[in-house]
């Protein structure tokens, strides 16, 4: 298994946040408040009137996400076909906020990479620093990043960023979380309307901060 920094390999940083746009057809109804028992090693809450995705389930329904992978048309296209197959092959972790928008459904996802997060915040300024001009080339738009940091949550230290979404009018906040594994991260992602934002915001922080281990 090959080990990236943050940013020098994009696509372990930024096709999750594609996962949340091609995401947006789905249609699974609410449950209510319950514990978030993840494969990647720990355990959080789902948000109260979410709903929760397996990865056997995410496997089980790939083919609800065609729509969003097709719409996809200025991203990279071997990025699109990276995610399409981490949906069929069922190793991603999803959850839907109760449908707002017809057009869009806030969501978080949940997946392990290779990945090692920058070793102090000077390394971390210094690949922050190349991340909008990337994400542009993957996203084929211009992408503002809002925040990127280094910060130490109950259950690790952790890369931050907060930054446009692959399509007009979606904003993405994500944390890269360190794991007892060498190289791995956790990477979980929210993904949201900006209208949304500040609304969800404290539901996807609150989220993060409750992880604790299986």
């Amino acid at each position: 298994m090959t080990t990236t920094t943050l940013l020098n390999t994009p696509h372990q940083l930024l096709r999750r946040t594609l996962v949340g746009v091609i995401a947006l057809c789905a249609a699974w109804s609410a449950q209510a408040q319950q514990p978030f028992v993840s494969a990647m090693g720990f355990r959080s809450v789902v948000p109260d009137g979410w709903t929760s995705l397996t990865q056997d389930e995410v496997r089980k329904n790939a083919k609800l996400f065609d729509g969003g992978l097709a719409s996809m048309k200025d991203a990279n296209p071997e990025m699109l076909r990276q995610i399409e197959a981490e949906i069929r092959g069922g190793r991603i972790e999803l959850l839907f906020a109760p449908l707002a928008d017809p057009s869009f459904r806030d969501n978080i996802n949940v997946r392990s990479t290779p990945l090692a997060l920058p070793a102090s915040d000077k390394a971390m300024q210094k690949e922050c620093e190349s991340l909008p001009a990337q994400m542009q080339q993957m996203f084929g738009r211009p992408i503002k990043v809002y925040a990127c940091r280094i910060e130490n949550l109950p259950f690790g230290k952790a890369a931050y960023l907060d930054f446009d979404g692959a399509s007009a009018g979606i904003r993405s906040v994500q944390y890269n979380i360190a794991t007892k594994v060498p190289g791995t991260a956790i990477q979980i992602t929210g993904t949201f309307t900006n209208a949304s934002l500040e609304k969800q915001r404290p539901v996807f922080e609150n989220f993060v901060r409750s992880m604790k281990a299986n």
